[in-house]
């Protein structure tokens, strides 16, 4: 439940509460985030709500500075004109959301299947690193295609790219990567078809949106 709630209420609120400070002091906020978010890291630790596999408090300072880096110069866009930020980047981070957390929820909250390729030792960070890394490179391509496909095929694009997006969820399965608990294909099916639905009308917003 940490892990979902994190992801899908922490980040995104310091994402919004942070741009709209680093409109007008960028290096100033960059700094205090870092260490404000570096803090409270070493807070979790030390109360054990969040334990390091092959981690260092001073690789997430870094992360930090680097992810706030970023964001600081595109800040005024992102708040003030969320037209121009390019479409790939929109898109590619909403096909994240909405592919990471179907498969988070079965996984992390019910147990009801498990990744485990053998990439990491610890279970749990091996189990996340998959999906995430697997939902990633999804995202990654679903934002590269649609963007240059034709109006007129839009909707055929997000059919076959969703076929496609099964198959490869069905590759792990049969390579013994991915662990079904009490799950099944037909979950699967749903579970990375789901996704393609809310991406379809999220297209279809944004254009509207780049159209007015």
């Amino acid at each position: 439940m940490g892990i979902l709630f994190a992801d899908s209420v922490i980040l995104p609120l310091t994402a919004i509460i942070f741009c709209y400070i680093a409109k007008s002091h960028p290096w100033k906020t960059i700094i205090k985030f870092t260490i404000l978010y570096t803090f409270l890291e070493w807070v979790y630790l030390k109360l054990d709500y969040l334990q390091y596999f092959g981690w260092k408090l001073y690789y997430s300072a870094l992360a930090y500075l680097i992810g706030f880096s970023v964001f600081a110069p595109i800040a005024n866009k992102l708040i003030d004109n969320p037209t121009k930020i390019p479409y790939f980047i929109s898109l590619t981070t909403f096909a994240y959301l909405v592919l990471v957390i179907p498969g988070a929820i079965p996984d992390v909250l019910f147990h009801l299947h498990y990744w485990s390729p053998g990439i990491l030792r610890n279970f749990w960070s091996d189990d996340r690193v998959a999906d995430i890394g697997s939902c990633l490179v999804i995202a990654i391509r679903i934002g590269i295609i649609i963007p240059k496909t034709p109006k007129a095929y839009k909707l055929p694009a997000f059919i076959v790219l969703s076929l496609l997006t099964v198959f490869f969820g069905f590759i792990p399965y049969w390579k013994g990567w991915l662990v079904y608990v009490k799950w099944n294909h037909f979950l699967t099916f749903i579970r990375y078809t789901l996704p393609y639905i809310f991406l379809y009308w999220y297209e279809r917003w944004q254009v509207t949106i780049h159209q007015k």
